[in-house]
């Protein structure tokens, strides 16, 4: 995996982060495999995703679970995920709903 990318105004305890996440992902999966991140469409998953495009140069394949518990508001999390995959050129099947 290549070096985290740092930034001279960067505090240093965000650097060491950058690079125990980038360390992290190496012991992971040293073969530099696909790896497959689930994407809610909350803010956590999504700046796991923003995380993962912007520090890691693994092969991304999103996945997204409608379980249309809340409806319309579940169908715009898919049309978000898939919006956000397409932005990002990452790898995204399709949506997949219960």
């Amino acid at each position: 995996m290549s070096a985290p990318k740092s930034d001279p105004k960067e505090p240093r305890w965000m650097s060491r982060l950058r690079r125990d996440f980038v360390e992290a992902l190496d012991r992971l999966s040293p073969s530099k495999s696909q790896l497959m991140v689930a994407l809610s469409g909350g803010a956590d998953s999504v700046a796991l995703t923003m995380l993962l495009t912007m520090e890691s140069d693994f092969p991304l394949v999103l996945a997204h679970f409608n379980h249309g518990l809340r409806g319309d508001e579940s169908d715009q999390d898919s049309y978000f995920v898939g919006n956000l995959a397409k932005k990002l050129e990452l790898n995204y099947p399709g949506r997949i709903r219960y």
